[in-house]
């Protein structure tokens, strides 16, 4: 049974979804522009390495020190991550975080889609030099140790794709969902017109105002399936891992 609906899941990946890292400047379907003063944790993450771009993705701040986002964004050729902040005239670049501060999930594959695999689609990055928040008005999101229930709404953020262009981050209120074609306690869906975008990867899905999940993988062409599923990566069962390895309390 399980292999059935491992095999199911990896043609559901590979025709409906996709990992929504690709280098657009467009965000959240069907959700709206928000001002810089919303959702001050979100960033966006610009990745570069022997290619000038390796693509972009979204990301929280979950401390002064500690950035989390999704492990696919994370290629291996990889240099550097350049962080931006979204401020009242415009992005602003506010640090820079080198590959040996980025840390994947070790059990985290890349370019293997599975549903073990997704479930630590999930990346941390750490910040050398602590972020004065008073300065860019940064506030950390917290973690959450729950599991939202099928039903609930969330709100998922980013700077990913959209219908139109918008140099500002974007939400959409989504609802939570069964995952369609296979069980896992581990992993979140949302499945409606709200849907992420191309760079969206990493973003947060917030629930009751805490991080319960980091979008991972979305429809695979979103300009044209106005319903569409997203997969999020569960962060309370992860948390362990967070913890151990930021070796703080969140």
């Amino acid at each position: 049974m399980f292999l059935r609906v491992q095999l199911t899941f990896n043609l559901f990946l590979i025709f409906c979804l996709f990992k929504v890292t690709t280098p657009l400047n467009r965000r959240v379907f069907e959700g709206e522009s928000i001002p810089h003063d919303y959702h001050t944790y979100l960033v966006k993450l610009e990745f570069h390495g022997s290619a000038p771009s390796l693509g972009e993705c979204s990301g929280s701040f979950i401390s002064n020190y500690w950035l989390l986002t999704s492990a696919h964004c994370i290629e291996t050729d990889l240099l550097r991550v350049d962080v931006f902040f979204a401020t009242k005239i415009g992005l602003r670049l506010i640090a820079q975080i080198e590959k040996r501060d980025v840390w994947p999930h070790p059990d985290y594959v890349l370019n293997k889609d599975s549903i073990a695999n997704n479930e630590k689609d999930i990346a941390l990055m750490y910040l050398r030099e602590s972020i004065n928040f008073n300065t860019y008005n940064i506030n950390p999101i917290k973690l959450s140790t729950n599991y939202p229930e099928v039903g609930e709404s969330g709100i998922i953020a980013g700077y990913g794709d959209a219908e139109v262009y918008s140099d500002a981050p974007r939400e959409g209120t989504v609802v939570i969902t069964k995952c369609p074609f296979f069980q896992s306690t581990n992993l979140i869906c949302s499945n409606g017109r709200v849907r992420a975008g191309s760079g969206d990867s990493g973003g947060p899905l917030i629930y009751k105002g805490n991080l319960v999940g980091v979008t991972s993988a979305g429809c695979k062409d979103p300009y044209i399936n106005r319903i569409c599923l997203t997969v999020y990566t569960s962060v309370a069962a992860n948390f362990d891992w967070i913890r151990k390895i930021t070796n703080e309390i969140l």
